[in-house]
């Protein structure tokens, strides 16, 4: 089965309002690349599974406590229609260098379609992400969220995230000679 490829997308949380969001979402979406190749279409694909590794931090300037939860829900869209959509749970806990206390979490979202979805050249794929945390960012809190990428403590990336691509699988469904 081939799978195109979902890169990393770093979108960082930096809360310079007055107010702690911490039952608003933090929400966002951004574009993939199409299934396929060129302009011609030839091809029907159908989609049967999705695999986005994410990591996500959030925390807050002292006395503020910093967040120990976060839920986050993933959905893949295609022409702005829900095909897959999953929710996490996450525990933050403190990960980094030399004893960081930041808090962080790693995770993934699996899955295969209960029933595989039709894709066409020319529909639009993308992904979008909903975030809370339970204690919130407050004035001056900063968080980031990596989309196909995971936090590893021993990374010269600056950022920590190492680029974990994720992915869609996908079968040929058919293909014909354009007319």
């Amino acid at each position: 089965m081939p799978f195109a490829p979902i890169p990393l997308k770093i979108v960082e949380l930096i809360y310079a309002g007055f107010l702690p969001i911490a039952f608003q979402p933090i929400r966002g979406n951004f574009p993939l690349a199409p299934i396929g190749g060129g302009p011609a279409v030839t091809e029907h694909y159908e989609l049967t599974s999705f695999n986005l590794p994410l990591s996500v931090y959030g925390v807050n300037l002292s006395p503020t406590p910093n967040p120990t939860q976060a839920w986050i829900t993933v959905r893949l869209l295609l022409s702005g229609e829900v095909a897959f959509s999953q929710q996490l749970d996450l525990q933050l806990v403190a990960m980094g260098p030399g004893g960081s206390v930041t808090p962080r979490a790693n995770a993934y979202v699996i899955g295969q379609m209960q029933t595989p979805i039709v894709y066409r050249p020319g529909q639009n794929l993308a992904l979008s992400y909903e975030l809370y945390f339970d204690q919130g960012l407050a004035a001056g809190g900063l968080g980031e969220l990596a989309l196909g990428g995971i936090f590893n403590p021993a990374s010269t990336a600056p950022s920590g995230f190492e680029p974990t691509p994720g992915s869609i699988g996908y079968n040929l469904l058919e293909e014909f000679a354009p007319q």
